[in-house]
């Protein structure tokens, strides 16, 4: 979302005009202080510019002597927008100054509000709703990674029987050889899942002959809305079973939610086809599961 630098009102020009000093202020936005204002004056004006109804946040470029006291006011009641500090010349790319991050350059607090502005707008939409997955054997998939863990404390790839147990009890479109079973010819796509300490589980999905970083991804949970969403950013180009790739993106999700060993999942390629989709294989990677913070994923 490209942010903009609105007019402030005619009453916050009034009141920045009454309480900054004279000789090379600028009202207008963005607004030059001076640098002769004071921490509190600074703060003052912190709280007028969050007063404007046309201002959804703020950029302030502090000084060493005004940090500490932006971070104390965004405390007040009176700052109701969020705020992204800059202080020039800081050796660290991000610092915390009370619940304000300060970033070393305009350039980059301009970036994390417009990353901010992005994801509001995307939850904003649509809620959507996960859906009911019929035909799920957790229990067979789970007890098949216990069996593995016990031998392999450490973790790794599942294989033979323990693969099978957990491909199966998810409905994973993978083709059977032993079978003859013939994949029609399609587009080929990548599906994976890899969970990350920091942030939770990671679904993806792409097109097999694309990095793999170029392929839109989600975090869990993932509603009915966020797989299409996800399917409908690939390039239009591809054609593709939009029914039976949502489905297979859902039914990873919920590997992903349902077994917290399962650390990362990867079809591909997985072949797109007129009335369906199959794989030739699939990779599953366990670990001892870790405890994870319960608060990790309430963003709203």
């Amino acid at each position: 979302m490209p942010l903009q630098v609105p007019p402030l009102s005619a009453r916050t020009q009034d009141a920045l005009a009454a309480m900054l000093p004279g000789p090379g202020r600028v009202i207008a936005n963005p607004v030059d202080m001076t640098m002769r204002v004071s921490a509190e004056l600074f703060g003052r004006v912190l709280e007028t510019l969050a007063a404007d109804p046309g201002i959804d946040a703020i950029i302030p470029i502090l000084t060493a002597g005004t940090a500490v006291q932006a971070g104390q006011i965004l405390g007040s009641p009176l700052v109701r927008v969020p705020v992204a500090a800059v202080l020039p010349g800081q050796p660290e790319a991000m610092t915390m100054c009370g619940c304000m991050p300060v970033y070393a350059s305009i350039t980059a607090a301009t970036r994390a509000l417009a990353h901010a502005a992005d994801y509001a707008e995307s939850r904003s939409g649509e809620a959507g709703a996960v859906p009911k997955i019929a035909g799920i054997g957790k229990d067979a998939a789970e007890a098949a990674i216990v069996a593995f863990l016990a031998e392999h404390p450490g973790g790794g790839w599942l294989d033979g029987e323990a693969l099978d147990a957990v491909v199966r009890g998810y409905g994973l479109p993978i083709a059977q050889p032993a079978a003859v079973q013939e994949i029609p010819p399609g587009t080929e796509m990548f599906v994976s899942l890899v969970k990350v300490a920091a942030f939770g589980a990671l679904v993806q999905v792409g097109a097999a002959t694309y990095p793999v970083a170029d392929g839109p991804a989600w975090l869990l949970p993932l509603t009915d809305h966020d797989a299409r969403e996800m399917i409908d950013s690939l390039p239009s180009a591809q054609p593709v079973d939009v029914p039976a790739l949502t489905e297979v993106l859902h039914r990873v999700a919920r590997l992903a939610g349902d077994l917290p060993s399962a650390a990362e999942l990867h079809i591909n390629p997985l072949i797109v086809y007129p009335g369906g989709c199959a794989a030739v294989d699939a990779k599953i990677r366990v670990a001892p599961a870790s405890v994870v913070d319960p608060y990790l994923r309430q963003l709203r």
